[in-house]
């Protein structure tokens, strides 16, 4: 796995578009970013890579650099259930869809949840903390290791589908379901100011060529002048 890739990858983890990534690891610019995923940039700066651990301690450090081993630290190697088979009881104990967890969680998208079924990478820390504070019946223990009883009490077995829900959270009895929507418009906000961020920078840009174009132009006219001009005085 190349560097563009992995960052790729990163970026699918994080949930975040680059705009958003870039200021969320604390980079000046966003162009740091895309020149590495343009392939302009071809090794990973000392600079960046700390400030990508920092944002993301679960990260494996040698996968950030290399692209061998899991993308995170915190795969299960015990013997208890793999972070694929967890992900996949959670989904069939609360009758949800990969896209239905994510919306519950208040991710972006699910591509992380499809990450960790498809062993693309492990539960990370900041995954289970989503989980346990949407779901705090889970044991903790079974969550991050795979081993013990999935729910803190012996009988408990939710029935949670968001699916029956309409796009207020509430079903047809008038009952809600916690839902991070405002977490989610939040997180829309913050992109959307990250894209006119974005257009705004465009518009000089391209305000900048206009006048560079104008001022050819303008050395064009005046040397198509002066060529004539010259044509006139040698006759």
């Amino acid at each position: 796995m190349n560097l563009q890739e992995r960052i790729a990858a990163l970026l699918e983890f994080s949930g975040m578009n680059i705009p958003r990534f870039a200021k969320y690891i604390g980079c000046p610019t966003q162009f740091t970013i895309r020149d590495i995923l343009s392939g302009k940039t071809k090794s990973l700066s000392f600079a960046v890579k700390t400030k990508i651990l920092a944002a993301y301690p679960e990260i494996n450090e040698r996968w950030l650099e290399t692209g061998e081993g899991l993308m995170t630290n915190s795969q299960s190697v015990r013997s208890g259930l793999t972070d694929c088979q967890r992900v996949d009881e959670i989904l069939s104990r609360y009758k949800l869809s990969v896209k239905e967890l994510a919306l519950a969680l208040g991710l972006k998208n699910p591509q992380i949840i499809y990450n960790i079924k498809n062993n693309r990478c492990g539960i990370s820390d900041r995954f289970s903390e989503a989980i346990m504070e949407k779901f705090p019946e889970i044991n903790a223990g079974w969550l991050l290791t795979g081993e013990g009883e999935m729910f803190k009490q012996p009988h408990a077995n939710p029935q949670i589908n968001i699916s029956n829900f309409n796009n207020r959270g509430e079903n047809a009895m008038g009952d809600f379901i916690k839902i991070e929507a405002p977490d989610i418009d939040c997180r829309l906000r913050e992109e959307i100011s990250a894209l006119k961020s974005e257009i705004e920078h465009l518009k000089t840009l391209l305000d900048t060529y206009k006048k560079l174009v104008s001022e050819q132009s303008e050395r064009i006219t005046d040397f198509k002048e002066r060529i004539t001009e010259l044509k006139t005085a040698t006759k």
